[in-house]
């Protein structure tokens, strides 16, 4: 038997608005629960901190871009170098 009722707001509830306080939001205050609780409180909404977190690293994947994809471009630039011109570090 369950004593309570689940609460979850669907994810189309998430709108332009929202995205900006999160954005705001997650470069000033340190925890996400702090941040899914003054989200929750400002707009009246019951998002848990999965939906929080999760829309958190999606607007941080937006912003500055896939950290994985900059370190293979990285390596395989690096690479490309070598070839053409040598190594960058000539150890004897």
């Amino acid at each position: 038997m369950v004593d309570h009722q689940l609460k979850y707001e669907v994810k189309s509830l998430f709108n332009a608005q929202i995205d900006q306080e999160l954005d705001y939001l997650k470069g000033r205050v340190k925890k996400v629960s702090d941040i899914r609780v003054m989200i929750n409180k400002k707009f009246e909404t019951e998002f848990d901190f999965l939906q929080i977190r999760h829309r958190i690293n999606k607007l941080l994947q937006k912003n500055f871009g896939n950290g994985s994809l900059d370190a293979l471009n990285f390596i395989q630039l690096c690479e490309e170098q070598r070839r053409r011109i040598g190594p960058f570090l000539n150890i004897n």
